[in-house]
């Protein structure tokens, strides 16, 4: 790793893959991911975004609506974090590959009342949600990925959310390969939507009004299933949870749902 004579480090930081800077944070302390970037990647079916942090500094050429090519200079690695810095001897690139859960997080922000300002717009932390990217990696090298809007909806499934919405939400509107059937022609009366352990909506079902049931009540989300043995092994951010022997869905479930589609849901338990 070239060092600088302070031992900092002077590693250059490259665009994953073709696509369209929509963020940078060029501010150290207004994050915890320090100074950081995010692009955008619109391919069949799917919007991602990969995102790049804790950066020394942000190439000057970088800026939003700047279209780049994979393997573009945008930074240079570094340490930067809100409260500090860390450590010289620990300073790294981290890296996230995912989706945005939705353009009204500011709205859903100023409802938390965390008494801080939000500087990052949609792009903060707590809107996006990323999949394992060295797992990627290597299944993409191995040819395994396929296309990114099925390699999303193979991921291991964690729960599945009955929302009882008669709306299209704007994620599925940005991620139509994530569906798992056609919207019906009268619109939808509801939706199953899938998550993987983590909180990564990975696979939407648009539902008839044939397909709810007594159970289903308008505006009401509801735990639908549950992959028991994946969540009791991992740690689901208050989304759901196996509690004394019984599945719980935590309000961190429905804080997403406002991310997706807009506005609040009740849960039924």
């Amino acid at each position: 790793m070239p060092r600088t004579r302070k031992g900092e480090p002077t590693d250059p930081v490259y665009a994953a893959m073709d696509g369209v800077v929509v963020h940078t944070s060029t501010m150290s302390g207004k994050s915890n991911y320090g100074r950081y970037i995010v692009l955008s990647h619109k391919m069949e079916g799917v919007d991602v975004y990969t995102l790049y942090a804790h950066l020394a500094a942000v190439d000057s050429s970088i800026r939003p609506g700047v279209v780049v090519s994979a393997g573009t200079t945008i930074g240079t690695m570094g340490r930067s974090a809100a409260g500090g810095t860390i450590p010289r001897d620990r300073a790294h690139l981290h890296f996230e590959i995912g989706l945005v859960y939705g353009s009204f997080f500011q709205r859903w922000y100023d409802r938390q009342k965390f008494g801080s300002p939000n500087y990052q717009g949609n792009f903060n932390g707590m809107n996006l949600e990323g999949f394992d990217p060295l797992q990627f990696f290597h299944d993409y090298s191995d040819g395994k990925a396929g296309d990114m809007a099925g390699y999303i909806k193979s991921l291991p499934s964690g729960y599945v959310l009955r929302v009882n919405a008669a709306e299209v939400p704007e994620f599925a509107r940005d991620n139509p390969g994530l569906l798992s059937r056609p919207i019906p022609a009268e619109g939808p009366a509801g939706w199953d939507i899938t998550f993987t352990w983590f909180g990564l909506p990975k696979m939407l079902t648009p539902l008839a009004r044939a397909d709810l049931g007594a159970a289903d009540s308008p505006g009401v989300v509801r735990l639908k299933a549950i992959n028991r043995q994946l969540i009791e092994a991992n740690h689901s951010r208050d989304t759901v949870r196996i509690k004394n022997g019984k599945p719980v869905m935590y309000s961190g479930a429905t804080d997403i749902l406002e991310l997706m589609f807009g506005h609040s849901f009740s849960s039924k338990r």
